[in-house]
């Protein structure tokens, strides 16, 4: 008799889960197996952390994405059970080690770069905002440059060669771990220096001829390098004297930008 019964009751246990599989997506993880026959739900317990999920009437269950850590490893076991465990007990709990990879969406490489140097020489790439970006990694000849939330960098000119080719580069990147980052767009570029004007603003300063002090002082404004007379710089001397010598030429340049003009009484 003791032996029936043992028979029984070894025939009532059900079946253990089999074929357990694993589908990852942006936001969740599914996990599938056979239906067990008999079973009316399956208790599914992940660890670390996650610990039981609610008992599962159908033969699949899903982990959020976001209680699960990427590189992590999980023990998943699941349990078919039967309403009336009298005539059905317990299966044995099937466990398997699973290893989450965050299921990640590229991000579109940014377009339309373009650069621009103003008067100062600074130089500017900006490019077309990318859906989902956060911010956008920038390399120079393949060093990192920084990053930026807004779709434009700008270099000093300070740190570029006038004549030299700069290879820059654009990956989109975003603080949502569901998105993974773009690949890199390029635009090459030889930054030439905006070229400086050679005009100067000329300092006049007027000193009598006979006592050889200062009466008056001019400024001139944007004359190029060159010789002048006192005419030709439209010099006009302090009132009550005159140019002594209106024929006289003064060397002008960037680096003789100040003369002095003797003057007499009128």
């Amino acid at each position: 008799a003791t032996a029936s019964a043992s028979a029984s009751a070894d025939a009532g246990k059900l079946s253990a889960v089999t074929n357990i599989t694993f589908t990852e997506t942006t936001e969740n993880v599914q996990i599938k197996w056979d239906a067990v026959a008999n079973a009316d739900y399956y208790e599914v317990t992940v660890s670390p952390s996650v610990g039981t999920l609610a008992k599962s009437a159908s033969n699949s269950a899903s982990i959020p994405a976001s209680s699960l850590s990427s590189g992590t490893t999980y023990t998943v076991s699941i349990v078919a059970k039967a309403t009336d465990s009298k005539k059905h007990s317990d299966s044995d709990a099937s466990t398997v080690n699973y290893t989450y990879n965050a299921k990640t969406i590229q991000l579109d490489a940014p377009s339309g770069l373009s650069t621009n140097v103003d008067s100062t020489g600074a130089l500017t790439i900006s490019w077309n905002a990318v859906s989902n970006a956060s911010y956008y990694d920038l390399t120079i000849n393949g060093e990192s440059a920084g990053q930026v939330s807004q779709t434009f960098y700008t270099i000093s000119g300070a740190n570029l060669q006038d004549g030299t080719n700069y290879t820059i580069g654009v990956a989109a990147g975003s603080n949502d771990s569901k998105y993974g980052e773009s690949s890199t767009s390029q635009i090459n570029v030889t930054y030439s220096a905006p070229k400086q004007s050679s005009d100067v603003n000329v300092a006049v300063t007027y000193v009598d001829k006979d006592s050889n002090s200062e009466v008056g002082t001019q400024t001139v404004n944007k004359v190029s390098a060159g010789s002048y007379s006192a005419s030709d710089l439209g010099l006009s001397a302090p009132g009550g004297y005159k140019i002594s010598d209106e024929s006289k030429e003064y060397a002008i340049s960037s680096s003789n930008s100040a003369i002095t003009v003797y003057v007499e009484a009128d």
